[in-house]
């Protein structure tokens, strides 16, 4: 289950932790020693925090890497930590090698139009840092990760290097986020709120995919097919 909020917070915790968990103990019982699992940038705690307005979660520094602590309060969240600390045991149980993939909101190259006119209102995708990635580089993350020279459990961001918001990640910060102080981008511009170093070096993770490139190309296909017919 995606999301909180489509069923009941117990449906949502239970089908996601227990259908994690009979992956890992199948794969265990085949003697299959090499998974990646599909985590989200919702283990920390933010992404539906919203939920219960009266709770705030506490948010150190951006960008956000793997030392910063995880506190979910909602049932996916929740979920998705509990699949981590799964994955973890198993690991320790098992000798496997597994990676969990902490993915932001996962974009399709023909949704970026609207996608990115949403990002610009800049509340309205504030809850996932207006993070994304671009699918393709979503499947060349879980490729890498299962060739990856890793041993035990890793948990890791992976995601663009960017934000769907044209503002700069700096001034979000400090419009959005007032409070947290401690800003360690290495750009003034559109720098994503989650770092993946650990997926570079851990993984070799490059994403190619932004929505600018795309749109770009989209945008220049359109001008050849409409001169074709001048």
């Amino acid at each position: 289950i995606p999301a909180p909020g489509r069923h009941q917070n117990g449906t949502v915790f239970s089908n996601n932790t227990i259908v994690t968990y009979n992956i890992l103990e199948a794969a265990y019982t085949l003697g299959i020693t090499k998974i990646v699992i599909a985590s989200s940038i919702a283990a920390l705690g933010y992404a539906y925090a919203v939920l219960y307005p009266s709770r705030a979660i506490p948010l150190q520094y951006f960008p956000i890497d793997e030392e910063h602590p995880l506190s979910p309060i909602d049932a996916y969240g929740l979920s998705k930590y509990v699949d981590e600390l799964t994955c973890a045991s198993f690991a320790l149980r098992a000798n496997m090698t597994i990676a969990a993939l902490r993915f932001p909101w996962i974009t399709l190259p023909e949704d970026y139009l609207n996608t990115v006119r949403d990002a610009d209102s800049c509340n309205r995708m504030q809850n996932i840092f207006w993070s994304y990635i671009d699918i393709r580089d979503a499947v060349q993350a879980i490729e890498k990760a299962l060739y990856a020279d890793i041993n035990g459990f890793r948990a890791m961001y992976v995601s663009a290097r960017n934000t769907l918001c044209t503002r700069s990640s700096i001034d979000l910060a400090n419009t959005f986020f007032p409070d947290i102080t401690d800003l360690r981008f290495e750009v003034e511009e559109c720098q994503s709120f989650f770092s993946i170093t650990c997926a570079e070096r851990l993984i070799s993770f490059v994403p190619n995919h932004t929505w600018q490139q795309t749109l770009s190309h989209a945008s220049c296909s359109s001008e050849s097919q409409d001169m074709s017919y001048v």
